[in-house]
């Protein structure tokens, strides 16, 4: 049986939204929705008037920060 959209969990997506991100990274939505205000940052992928982040990119990027 085919898996629903819904169904499938935030570790296999491959874009999360802004609110999912926050929960699974632990960081703060208004402090995403700032990082994703950089047009250079290729972390995140706007569709619309939507922006998602890329799990895994953003992930990587997170391992070599010190700090946000």
């Amino acid at each position: 049986m085919e898996e629903r959209v819904s169904d499938v969990s935030i570790d296999k997506k491959y874009a999360l939204t802004m609110q999912e991100a926050s929960v699974f990274f632990n960081i703060g939505t208004n402090k995403l929705y700032d990082m994703a205000n950089d047009p250079y940052d290729d972390c995140f992928l706007r569709v619309g008037n939507h922006k998602l982040v890329k799990r895994e990119k953003f992930s990587r990027k997170l391992d070599d920060l010190y700090e946000i």
